[in-house]
């Protein structure tokens, strides 16, 4: 379950257009990496500035960052709560440098995505049934 839900963070931050030995492979990534995956993404789907680019690269380093500290630490019961927290932090900044329509857009997917990871996780959860 635990694997599944990070498996999920993973997947919303790449808007779950990805398979799963691809996202297997952004867990084995350093938080830089990851950063500038993501970034990279989003500069793709959000049709990004090269300044945009420089300070969405900065929160999303910021975030996996302190996303993998929390995957990490020893303290499993927080964890979900402390990943929504940073999560929400990190949405306000992207709301800070995104226009207001590229925010629409990238919390659009973003749902989106959490709804496709969603019904993964029911269809896992009938199928072990």
């Amino acid at each position: 379950m635990k694997t599944a839900f990070h498996t999920g963070i993973i997947a919303l931050l790449l808007f779950a257009g990805i398979s799963v030995s691809a996202q297997q492979k952004m867990q084995s990534r350093t938080p830089e990496e990851k950063a500038v995956v993501i970034t990279n993404k989003m500069k793709t789907n959000l049709k990004l500035s090269d300044d945009q680019y420089t300070k969405v690269k900065a929160v999303n380093l910021d975030f996996t960052t302190k996303f993998d500290e929390i995957r990490k630490s020893e303290n499993k019961k927080g964890m979900v709560n402390k990943m929504r927290n940073l999560d929400s932090q990190r949405m306000q900044s992207l709301k800070a440098i995104l226009t207001p329509e590229q925010y629409a857009r990238y919390e659009a997917q973003k749902n989106a995505a959490k709804e496709r990871m969603r019904k993964n996780m029911e269809e896992r959860k009938i199928q072990h049934s």
